[in-house]
């Protein structure tokens, strides 16, 4: 893995999607902030793993009400992971958010633009797909949410 060709192929792909500005250093990690009225996703964090090598992209909900029942909760994420091919659902073990992961993993081939945006594009679709019932499970009422 070419660690500094790929940060490239990854900034150059955000900064056409509008998640990045040209002069945005070429990172391995890019955490993209949402608008606040853009509820239930907080953020999206794409990043590039050495280590495996693989490309993650990592979106994350607002943490659920204090009156969200974790069974619920729970019971909703297992249903969305048994639906989903790719990716999973899972809470965050520090404030026990929601969140959905998709890896795509390289292996020795050089990342390319097309596996950006394909694994931006299927997390996002995965997650608005579910969002939903897990939006109710997290905030213990019914939900209904914009497209």
């Amino acid at each position: 893995m070419d660690m500094r060709r790929d940060c490239e192929t990854l900034c150059a792909v955000l900064c056409e999607i509008g998640w990045s500005s040209p002069e945005s250093e070429a990172k391995a990690v890019h955490v993209v902030e949402l608008k606040p009225t853009a509820p239930p996703v907080r953020d999206v964090v794409v990043a590039l793993d050495e280590d495996e090598p693989a490309l993650e992209v990592r979106v994350r909900f607002l943490p659920p009400s204090p009156h969200a029942s974790t069974d619920r909760l729970v019971t909703a994420l297992i249903r969305a992971n048994g639906a989903i091919r790719a990716g999973a659902f899972a809470l965050d073990d520090d404030d026990g958010s929601v969140f959905y992961r998709h890896t795509l993993f390289l292996g020795d081939r050089p990342l390319v633009a097309d596996d950006v945006r394909r694994t931006v594009l299927t997390a996002l679709e995965t997650v608005a797909f579910h969002a939903v019932e897990i939006v109710q499970a997290c905030t213990a009422r019914p939900v209904t949410i914009a497209a």
